[in-house]
């Protein structure tokens, strides 16, 4: 049995996620632990594990990414869900390149897990 996208992206059961801008078949996709809550949207007060970002573009870095931080707590997974080389989908993000808001914030990539032939994950962690 391969291992689920939620496994690799660190999803565990229990967890509550955010999800921003996702394209619809990503819960399909992800295949989560059924004891899970996500939210598609962020709620007032809530505590997320894992905060899974979609950006298109710099501009969504730039427009969403600073949002995306606020959310996330101090033990909190920061996922950025982009474009990937080779895909469907036209981009100015590279997995080293597009994005400065996250990174003059004090976060790094640390990992990148395929999500499918068009999108990648980048996961952000606090320096």
């Amino acid at each position: 049995m391969s291992e689920t996208l939620a496994r690799r992206l660190g999803v565990e059961p229990g967890d509550r996620l955010l999800i921003l801008n996702a394209p619809e078949r990503y819960l399909r996709l992800l295949d989560p632990p059924l004891d899970i809550h996500i939210d598609l949207g962020p709620i007032e007060g809530a505590e997320y594990d894992d905060v899974h970002l979609f950006a298109l573009d710099r501009g969504t870095v730039n427009r969403e990414g600073p949002r995306a931080l606020e959310l996330t707590g101090p033990k909190t997974r920061l996922w950025v869900c982009f474009p990937q080389r080779g895909g469907t989908i036209i981009t100015d993000l590279t997995s080293d390149r597009g994005w400065d808001p996250l990174t003059e914030a004090g976060w790094h990539s640390t990992d990148q897990v395929r999500i499918d032939s068009d999108w990648a994950a980048l996961r952000f962690e606090r320096r």
